[in-house]
């Protein structure tokens, strides 16, 4: 436009030759043309830009020749031309250089306001091929990145130190448990920590260090689930807009915490164990030594002749209490002990292999109360991957239980079985049965119904915990099948071993 103006304040042939040797010299493409097109001046810019000279340019009869072979896209120049052929601004064509490849020019002409003699039409080019690629390969490069953006498996997140979020990708949205990216959006981040002191911390180290990894936070879900995440964030400006955006990685570490915290808890479990074992050593030394040794006085002063002797029922008693605090603290310290599976020293056991240790165990006790003790075994020898000590002390619990809570003359059965992938021993009796307000409970340590506590009075409530603990520790379970009175059945269940 300022060309124009120059232009009209020009004229005769002196002015007119500096005009053009001025048009010449312009850093821009100049080109004038008649009425058809062809071609009447081109500048040394047109000339560089083109690769055609003045003569070659000028030598061809319209200036569509030179722009390709193309008819089609030339047929669409004419018409872009002929809707305004004086005045046109920007107009984009494609024209062809003369080593054959493509070039992006706007053209922009004002001939019909600022007319030149003998000029009829005339306009300025701009190349932008270079701008053209450039802009090109950034589209490419924003597809390139917002393809990669919505299908990396990490979710990420754009957000705002105040709390405001951008952008996140269908991974964060998955993650974060939102419907769609939309409801994502529109959600405060200040709302998705469940400690909000946590993204304050997140925030001030990011604008004191400009980038923070594996900070590891409590994320609030859509459905108020909450997961623990570790989030590597940057903080980037975008200078134009002034803005300070946050940009981030959010990944699911709650698996990897979860692990981690039960590592935490078995090592303190084992140390506690541990100091349980060193206790429960040192003490039983100092109760079950004394005990032993009141068991050998008693047994001296039965046979101590003295004048009156001294009442049996009372020595009994004694005997009786002496063996309860004895089973007592002897199950209360094997409790302590095998707080872990590495209390078991494993191996194959043949279930046949233990029949006749635990029905030798009760021998007097079953004659005492003229009980019928009776082991059926299964057709073919059942194995299992066990402790054989402890799985023996654990059938001889339950049979003990069933010894002294059914009355003389009752019957014990001890059944063996092969079922769903399980060794299974099951422990019957015929005795007082339990009421279901105390089933519940039979399992808890110390625990004593109060018919129990009247029948007899040897165990302190700790045989059968003891039992089931053994049996949990080889992957096993018991179950209790009992009427309100009548029999009841310990079933004991253990993973075949082959």
């Amino acid at each position: 436009m300022l060309v124009g103006h120059w232009v009209q304040q020009r004229s005769g042939a002196a002015r007119q030759a500096r005009l053009r040797d001025i048009l010449y010299h312009m850093p821009v493409m100049f080109v004038a043309m008649n009425e058809d097109r062809k071609i009447l001046f081109w500048n040394r810019e047109a000339e560089r830009v083109t690769g055609y000279t003045a003569e070659e340019a000028m030598s061809v009869s319209n200036i569509l020749d030179l722009f390709g072979p193309d008819k089609e896209a030339n047929r669409k120049r004419v018409e872009e031309w002929n809707a305004n052929p004086h005045a046109f601004r920007d107009l984009p064509w494609r024209v062809r250089h003369k080593d054959g490849h493509q070039l992006e020019i706007i053209w922009s002409s004002v001939s019909s306001e600022v007319p030149i003699p003998g000029w009829p039409n005339w306009g300025t080019g701009t190349d932008i091929t270079a701008r053209v690629a450039a802009e090109k390969a950034l589209e490419k490069s924003k597809k390139r990145y917002q393809t990669l953006f919505n299908r990396v498996p990490v979710g990420l997140i754009r957000g705002t130190p105040e709390g405001r979020l951008i952008d996140a990708n269908p991974a964060a949205v998955k993650l974060m448990g939102y419907p769609d990216r939309e409801t994502t959006l529109a959600t405060d981040t200040n709302t998705m920590y469940a400690n909000p002191a946590e993204r304050a911390e997140l925030v001030s180290q990011l604008l004191e260090k400009g980038m923070v990894s594996d900070f590891k936070a409590e994320i609030c879900r859509y459905d108020e689930t909450r997961f623990w995440a570790e989030l590597s964030v940057q903080l980037t400006r975008d200078e134009a807009a002034g803005q300070l955006y946050i940009d981030g990685a959010i990944l699911d570490i709650t698996a990897r915490q979860d692990a981690e915290q039960q590592r935490v808890d078995l090592v303190i479990e084992r140390e506690r164990a541990n100091v349980l074992e060193h206790f429960a050593q040192n003490a039983s030394d100092g109760i079950l030594n004394p005990l032993a040794v009141l068991k050998v006085a008693l047994a001296g002063l039965r046979d101590y002749n003295q004048e009156p002797p001294f009442p049996e029922s009372r020595l009994k008693i004694m005997d009786r209490q002496i063996d309860r605090l004895d089973r007592t603290f002897t199950n209360m310290f094997l409790l302590v002990r095998l707080a872990s599976r590495d209390a078991l020293t494993m191996g194959r056991v043949a279930l046949s292999s233990i029949k006749q240790q635990v029905m030798d165990s009760y021998e007097a006790l079953t004659a005492q109360k003229s009980h019928r003790f009776e082991w059926i075994s299964a057709p073919a020898a059942l194995y299992v991957r066990a402790d054989r000590g402890r799985v023996v002390q654990a059938i001889q619990e339950l049979v003990f239980n069933a010894l002294i809570y059914t009355p003389d003359g009752g019957q014990i059965t001890i059944t063996e079985r092969a079922e769903d992938g399980c060794a299974v021993i099951a422990v019957a009796d015929t005795g007082i049965g339990i009421s279901e307000e105390h089933q519940a409970y039979v399992f808890e340590r110390f625990y004593r119904g109060t018919t129990a506590q009247s029948m007899w009075s040897h165990g302190a409530g700790l045989g059968l915990p003891l039992a089931r603990r053994i049996i949990e520790l080889h992957d096993g379970q018991i179950d209790l099948d009992c009427p309100e009175t009548g029999a009841c059945t310990f079933t004991v269940r253990l993973p075949l071993d082959g």
